[in-house]
């Protein structure tokens, strides 16, 4: 329940508690078989030294998603942030003066385990000696959103570095268009000269700018995908040519044949698709950018075509991330490698574009010189 003095976010049920039940179900059923007499279970017996502790494990990990719960509190009144946990009963509790935060901050992080990596996009609240992770989502627009929300509530600016560069939100301006924090703040847009080496197509088409940006081109992970087909392909033909599949399919029923032929299927259709992917798409795609005060359409065409429309009036966020290093005469040697590995690797900034429901990224193999001129020209056409 929020208001304006008091913010609370609770998490821990719900979903999660469904998720926890089956471990709780397993590891309590683990346990309960080490004390059943083998004649009464009419199999082996589990021992003890397994299943007990197999048993805790997954007990234990099941009754925390159910009954864990955590809660996040501001209270203006008092000036305290508070942050606890509880399983039955309160485990741990934290408490800050809300004084020691001035800012909110959302970031990427990758989580790296022994057999998975995941990215996550936490949310802090930060002060010059104080960071607390609020929470944080495997979706950057649940992040985004809550960011916003504490904005809102605290009158707090967002730093937001998840694309690797820095963008801030000033308070206030969390829910208004782009076109809206542009005329509001006075700010001036400032057209660069068209790069020389420019890739892209610009040019104004009555009141919409059309900007159709060129292929990535042949780039590392296609190599590498190149390499690897090579390799595959052949050793999938000797496999189903030399090992007698097809003469053992004649003698099980016409289910298990499905099954086991759709199995098969996705040797073929799986490096196909990474084919399309890593190769024909970064080579042939070609990308139309076309923009007025109303509406954004974005078009990436190859082999198939994919549109996306947004309403201007939704977009909060249009910056820069990364993009490859222009040239200079100054160039070292590592420099320019540098620079072909970032052009090779494809993949490294882009144009964003943000609202609440979607992110876009244009133009990610580009200079940052190009960028620039792209974003601004983006800029001028919303106020105009």
């Amino acid at each position: 329940m929020n208001d304006d003095d008091r913010f609370e976010l609770k998490s821990g049920g719900g979903c999660m508690a469904l998720f926890g039940l089956p471990f709780l179900l397993i590891g309590i059923s683990v346990i309960a078989s080490v004390f059943i007499p083998a004649e009464v279970r009419n199999g082996d017996p589990i021992p003890w030294y397994f299943g007990i502790p197999f048993g805790s494990i997954f007990t234990a990990v099941g009754g925390s998603l159910i009954f864990g719960r955590s809660l996040f509190v501001i209270d203006k009144i008092n000036d305290r942030v508070i942050k606890s946990w509880c399983l039955f009963a309160p485990l741990k509790k934290e408490e800050y003066d809300l004084s020691e935060f001035n800012k909110i901050k959302v970031t990427k992080e990758v989580r790296r385990g022994n057999n998975s990596t995941t990215t996550v996009y936490p949310v802090y609240l930060e002060g010059e000696d104080t960071e607390l992770n609020v929470q944080e989502s495997q979706l950057y627009n649940e992040s985004r959103k809550l960011s916003e929300e504490l904005s809102n509530f605290l009158n707090f600016d967002v730093w937001d570095s998840s694309t690797g560069s820095t963008l801030v939100r000033k308070a206030g301006t969390m829910d208004k268009s782009v076109r809206e924090q542009i005329l509001e703040s006075g700010e001036e847009i400032i057209i660069p000269d068209e790069p020389e080496n420019i890739r892209s197509q610009c040019y104004m088409l009555g009141d919409t700018f059309v900007a159709e940006i060129p292929p990535i081109g042949f780039k590392l992970s296609s190599i590498i995908s190149l390499l690897s087909l090579l390799f595959f392909f052949p050793f999938l033909s000797v496999f189903f040519t030399d090992f007698n599949f097809y003469k053992e399919f004649e003698s099980m029923p016409l289910a298990v044949v499905v099954i086991m032929a759709g199995f098969m299927s996705l040797f073929i259709l799986v490096p196909i698709s990474i084919a399309y992917k890593a190769m024909i798409k970064p080579i042939f795609a070609k990308s139309k950018l076309e923009l007025n005060k109303y509406e954004l359409r974005y078009i990436e065409s190859a082999i198939f075509s994919k549109t996306t429309i947004i309403d201007c009036d939704e977009i909060e966020e249009i910056s820069i991330s990364g993009g490859v290093p222009i040239e200079t005469q100054d160039d070292d040697g590592v420099q320019k490698l540098a620079r072909s590995i970032a052009r090779l690797s494809g993949k490294v900034g882009g144009i964003i574009v943000r609202t609440d429901k979607q992110t876009l990224a244009i133009g990610s193999h580009l200079d940052i010189e190009e960028l620039k001129y792209i974003e601004a020209i983006m800029k001028q056409t919303l106020i105009t």
